[in-house]
């Protein structure tokens, strides 16, 4: 079974879309990685689950900086099972000028650039790729009126 492409310039730029996307996406976690290396300060973090109501939850994670500052980040969500804590106390590494780029210090500690290097410009650019390309060949299919008209026919026809 051969596959044909039929708009092989839509996915030449797909391909361009999401490896860029890919590439930007690469440059800045290993550039987040390396200000940490240099600069960042290992402490310890709390969270905590509170229950809104029966369904709603709310999610606090909070630090103390060096220099006497907290930072709170809150998040309410509704599956309490997402935020369960394994263990309330986390280590964390922070930026003392960026607390919100703050990384788990086990994810910092096991941190592989070829591992990202493999992901970004493989799985997650070539998957991405094709779902770029089909959300192009959506958009160029309805770029014509004609298409459109015919698309609405048959949905009518569907019923």
């Amino acid at each position: 079974m051969k596959l044909k492409i039929e708009k092989p310039g839509l996915l030449i730029l797909s391909f361009l879309i999401m490896y860029s996307l890919s590439g930007f996406q690469f440059y800045e976690r290993n550039n987040s990685f390396m200000k940490l290396k240099n600069d960042g300060i290992v402490t310890k973090a709390t969270q905590t689950c509170l229950p809104v109501n029966r369904l709603i939850v709310k999610y606090v994670f909070e630090f103390e900086m060096t220099d006497g500052r907290k930072f709170v980040k809150t998040t309410t969500t509704v599956d309490e099972r997402a935020y369960v804590a394994e263990s309330p106390d986390r280590e964390i590494i922070y930026l003392l000028n960026h607390p919100e780029n703050y990384w788990e210090l086990e994810e910092y500690e096991n941190y592989s650039v070829g591992g990202d290097i493999f992901f970004f410009f493989g799985p997650f650019g070539l998957i991405g790729t094709w779902v770029c390309y089909g959300f192009i060949r959506i958009f160029s299919f309805f770029r014509l009126k004609n298409n459109r008209r015919e698309f609405i026919k048959s949905l009518q026809n569907y019923d």
